[in-house]
């Protein structure tokens, strides 16, 4: 077998650190949920104690999602001042229609992109040991 390229490097480099990453995420994990049991915690909102040297806060939150079809028919049924003080109707982007109108109709496309503001993500990198390397 021949030495590792570069690349062979780089990618074992960061296996590695992932493989560290995951062992401290675990060890702050259960830190964490060691302090919880501790302190207590509510079921939303935030909880204080204090030790001698450490003052720590659990904030419980609940993570709301709607439910367009129901609330579809709630939209039906009930007064609009109602529906307005527990739900906000914002715009958000359909990427597959944008990118249709961009191919398709790029006269409105070009328009519609003075209301979009566009940045790069993180760029995704992924590492596969080769079989016949191992």
């Amino acid at each position: 077998m021949g030495q590792p390229t570069d690349l062979d490097q780089a990618a074992f480099q960061l296996q590695e650190a992932k493989n560290r990453f995951d062992l401290v995420r675990q060890e702050v994990l259960t830190a964490e949920q060691r302090l919880i049991e501790i302190a207590g915690v509510k079921d939303e909102g935030t909880t204080s104690a204090s030790g001698l040297y450490f003052k720590i806060k659990t904030v419980a939150k609940i993570n709301r999602r709607i439910d367009l079809e129901a609330l579809d028919i709630l939209r039906q049924q009930l007064p609009q001042a109602i529906i307005s003080k527990a739900f906000v109707f914002k715009p958000s982007i359909d990427a597959k229609g944008l990118r249709h109108l961009e191919l398709n109709e790029p006269e409105y496309y070009n328009e519609l992109t003075r209301a979009v503001i566009a940045t790069p993500a993180k760029i995704a990198v992924s590492v596969e040991l080769i079989d016949e390397a191992a």
